[in-house]
């Protein structure tokens, strides 16, 4: 009796033939279309191709192949089940049909072969910033460097470690993009000392815990630039050659004339500063020049010194005999010695006084009495012609 072809072949005409690689037939097949492609194979029966990795094929036939779902991988070839299919690990994904872990790729917020949560970090471009005084409000870009965050919302908060007492006007602060504003104080220099931090407030829906990091230190240094000097000056000045005379305030004689050596010394300037508190160190000299009125009235001077003291040495008599009389008028710049660096400036602007030179108080029309404060009284006169 004949017998019936065992699986995995045909028979035709009493002659048996083995079914192409990679595929089988059940028992008692007669033609080669009974041959079908093995599970984790697909194609034709003539040709079964094994799946690839990231694939997997569960059944007989020539049905393609299925492709991993997304998050998953396999590197099997020829995979015949579904479990073959590897989930990505941690917080991670992958596209479908992925054959490898290397495919996987941490999603946002998170780093690392495990793709755990990422660490939230930055740095600061540069941790020294030099200001010139009477810088204002200024907007400093990119201090801050490279941001590690896992989400895109964050921000940053600035704390004031150490500070000059009364550098900055109001609180620092910094953008998310990383610009630092900050207000100078006017006629302020000085240092500080600034914390910046990094927050995030993480994603609960995503696993993502909120997370800080820092403070990272930032100098702020900001540098004198010269102020000019200021004074107060004595606008007006009558001298009278017939007596000796004093000038007073509330703290004693400032001043006085000695007709017989011709000689005036007198308060001419009084709250002579340098600048603000910050220049108080500094000395102050007076520059005089005369810029109109009579000439040949004075033989020394007048010049002032660093207290505002007026001094000068009267001609004496004309060739007339008596003694010269009229007036003078000059130009008076206080120069400090704290330089011009930095478009720094070292002179006041420029303010007159009159001197005028009479025989006899008579030549005065009228007397103005100027309170200046601290108990200094100046006196300005007026005269004919």
């Amino acid at each position: 009796p004949c017998s019936e072809c065992g699986a995995g072949s045909w028979c035709l005409a009493g002659e048996k033939t083995v079914c192409p690689a990679n595929s089988t037939s059940p028992e008692g097949s007669g033609s080669r279309d009974a041959c079908q492609c093995l599970s984790g194979f697909s194609g034709a029966s003539s040709s079964c191709s094994a799946c690839h990795p990231g694939s997997y094929k569960p059944s007989l036939g020539s049905a393609d192949c299925s492709l991993c779902g997304a998050g998953t991988f396999s590197p099997r070839v020829g995979a015949m089940l579904n479990s073959s299919c590897q989930a990505c690990p941690g917080a991670s994904t992958s596209p479908p049909g992925s054959g490898a872990a290397a495919n996987c790729t941490c999603d946002p917020g998170f780093s690392g072969s495990a793709c755990g949560p990422t660490p939230v970090s930055f740095s600061v471009t540069k941790p020294d910033f030099v200001l010139l005084e009477d810088a204002g409000t200024v907007v400093i870009s990119d201090v801050t460097g490279l941001v590690s965050s896992r989400t895109s919302f964050y921000s940053f908060s600035v704390t004031v470690d150490s500070v000059t007492a009364g550098l900055l006007m109001g609180a620092p602060v910094v953008s998310s993009d990383g610009a630092l504003t900050l207000t100078v104080a006017a006629d302020a220099s000085g240092g500080a000392m600034l914390g910046v931090t990094l927050h995030e407030p993480g994603d609960a829906a995503a696993g993502i815990t909120a997370e800080d990091f820092g403070p990272l230190p930032l100098s702020l240094t900001i540098s004198d630039v010269n102020d000019p000097p200021s004074f107060v000056l004595n606008t007006s000045l009558l001298i009278t050659t017939l007596h000796p005379f004093g000038f007073f305030d509330g703290r004693g004689a400032v001043g006085h004339f000695e007709p017989s050596m011709h000689s005036v010394s007198v308060r001419g300037a009084a709250f002579i500063l340098p600048g603000p508190e910050a220049e108080a160190g500094q000395r102050v000299s007076f520059e005089l020049a005369q810029v109109s009125g009579a000439t040949g009235l004075v033989n020394n001077g007048p010049m002032m010194t660093e207290d505002g003291l007026l001094l000068m040495q009267l001609a004496g008599t004309g060739d007339n005999g008596e003694d010269r009389s009229g007036e003078m008028v000059f130009s008076v710049v206080a120069v400090d010695d704290g330089g011009t660096a930095e478009g720094g400036q070292d002179r006041s602007a420029p303010q007159q006084i009159s001197i005028v030179v009479a025989k006899r108080p008579g030549a005065v029309q009228s007397m103005r009495l100027q309170q200046t404060g601290g108990g200094m009284v100046l006196i300005n006169f007026s005269h004919p012609p």
